[in-house]
């Protein structure tokens, strides 16, 4: 097994998952692009001092798994001679990836309405996503880094991620729209979560709004079911399973974006019935993106993978 792209904000996370759990090989090597001297540049994993090579293809040759986290470039310079390298499984990011691997909203939603659904018809959902500056990686961050700093300081704000400031701010549109308004990422998320349920006439709307944190999705949810429902039937769903983490809602926000960031599962607050409406409900849900949203489901396949070819 191989990470390329060790330091990357998606690397650290999938060097962590594989540190706190057993990696599902018995070796794990680590490459980046920027090492060009052989011991140039060193790692720490599980107590260990390990080295990072720098990022020759032909060093990857019949891996069982090889994670691409570095550059858009370095990464398709793999990608291109995967076949070739007898490379078993790739796993990498949004720019390079395209829409292989489903967006972290996906697969959050797509467990929450896996557990919130539990039989029962769904006529209406519609969702409000909080996306944060990680979404962007280590330039989303360190450009809301340096807003916040520079807002502070009354100093002029940098932008390049984002073309109006962040820091301090909310912001409803980052990227071009359609022509009904309605942008990329909004899309490609509601053809996933209906493709992963299975359910292409599922009633989803969604918005997605740009904030100022810096880890984390908050989605607040609304859901109208087709039949009658308590608030502690409800609740009992989420309690029951072990992807989520329930909390009664309280004025110390045990449910928010500082609580949540590096977590596993998918934190649920507030629940609420809707007073206006029959068998509606809203949620509060919090997810780590890096954590849950990427990182964790890379080392699930990462193990099925590995488990077939030794099964082989």
């Amino acid at each position: 097994m191989a990470l390329v792209g060790t330091d990357s904000l998606r690397g650290r996370e999938i060097k962590g998952i594989l540190e706190q759990r057993s990696a599902p090989s018995e070796v794990v090597e680590f490459y980046d692009p920027d090492v060009k001297d052989a011991f140039g540049k060193l790692t720490e994993f599980r107590g260990e001092a390990r080295v990072i090579h720098h990022l020759d293809p032909a060093l990857l040759d019949g891996l069982d798994v090889v994670f691409l986290t570095a550059d858009s470039k370095s990464n398709k310079s793999i990608i291109d001679k995967a076949a070739s390298l007898n490379i078993t499984a790739i796993f990498f990011n949004d720019e390079t990836n395209g829409e292989e691997r489903p967006h972290p909203v996906s697969a959050l939603l797509s467990h929450f309405l896996h557990v919130a659904m539990n039989g029962a018809d769904i006529r209406e959902i519609v969702v409000t996503v909080l996306q944060p500056a990680s979404a962007y990686l280590d330039d989303g961050i360190a450009e809301l880094a340096d807003q916040s700093t520079a807002f502070l300081g009354s100093l002029s704000s940098p932008r390049s991620k984002f073309k109006t400031p962040l820091a301090f701010n909310l912001v409803s549109q980052t990227e071009s729209v359609d022509e009904e308004g309605v942008s990329a990422s909004e899309r490609r998320i509601h053809r996933e979560v209906r493709r992963i349920l299975g359910k292409e006439d599922l009633p989803l709307s969604l918005s997605l709004i740009q904030v100022p944190v810096f880890h984390t999705y908050g989605l607040m949810i609304y859901v109208r079911l087709g039949e009658e429902r308590t608030l502690a039937d409800m609740e009992r769903l989420f309690d029951e399973s072990p992807s989520f983490k329930k909390f009664s809602p309280g004025l110390n926000c045990p449910v928010s974006s500082l609580t949540v960031a590096g977590k596993e599962e998918i934190y649920i607050g507030q629940i609420k019935k809707d007073p206006a409406a029959d068998h509606a409900f809203w949620f509060w849900l919090v997810g780590d993106n890096l954590t849950r949203g990427s990182a964790l489901n890379a080392y699930e396949i990462a193990r099925k993978v590995i488990a077939l070819r030794r099964a082989e």
